[in-house]
């Protein structure tokens, strides 16, 4: 098989204002930069879909090992591994870093997993409330994310998350246009509850442990 050239990938061809090739090169840059360092929570060597996946969960200067995201997110490993491949192969730049993990580590643990099918990423099916129906939830914080996409909001959202008592509501106002179907699924990968979204505005209270 010849080996992965980023600059054949179809994916590429994409031009858009919104320019997924630089996405793909932060994407590609943390990967190249991490792979190969150790867990943050332990001395475990982490691959490099530890670290994409961990860029997902908004670990990304942080980087764990797949037992680890298991432990902080409070999630099965291979449960947590399925829906995090299928994630990052809904995402254009996840997908061509999935692509340089795969050549970069063709024996890890993330090898021939079993994708859990696309239903994973259905918004609705993460304890998001009808849109229509409720009324905005009353919150305890506020933060307004702008225009960041990818890694930059899951690794600020995850700070701020994280100062917020067990329980609380914060409402996030994210104009990135992929922001109705990244939040629900990242909510629904670490454990928070999308209480109610209404583009932009996003409502999530922090899981109780």
């Amino acid at each position: 098989m010849p080996e992965y050239a980023i600059e054949r990938d179809p994916l590429l061809a994409d031009t858009r204002p919104d320019t997924l090739a630089k996405r793909v090169e932060a994407v590609l840059g943390t990967l190249a930069s991490a792979t190969g360092t150790k867990c943050h929570r332990c001395t475990r060597t982490v691959c490099a879909h530890d670290v994409l996946a961990s860029l997902v969960l908004g670990f990304q200067s942080k980087p764990r090992c797949a037992g680890c995201l298991s432990k902080e997110t409070e999630r099965d490993a291979a449960v947590l591994r399925d829906e995090l491949t299928a994630f990052a192969l809904s995402k254009d730049c996840l997908t061509i870093g999935w692509r340089w993990a795969a050549r970069r580590d063709a024996h890890c643990e993330w090898s021939g997993i079993r994708l859990a099918g696309g239903d994973h990423l259905a918004p609705d099916r993460n304890g998001l409330a009808p849109r229509a129906v409720l009324d905005a939830p009353s919150h305890d914080a506020e933060w307004n994310a702008g225009e960041l996409s990818c890694g930059e909001l899951v690794l600020e959202l995850r700070r701020r998350m994280r100062a917020l008592p067990p329980g609380s509501i914060i409402k996030v106002t994210a104009l990135d246009p992929a922001a109705p179907e990244d939040m629900p699924a990242w909510c629904r990968l670490t454990g928070h509850a999308l209480v109610h979204a209404r583009h932009p505005s996003y409502f999530i209270r922090r899981k109780e442990n």
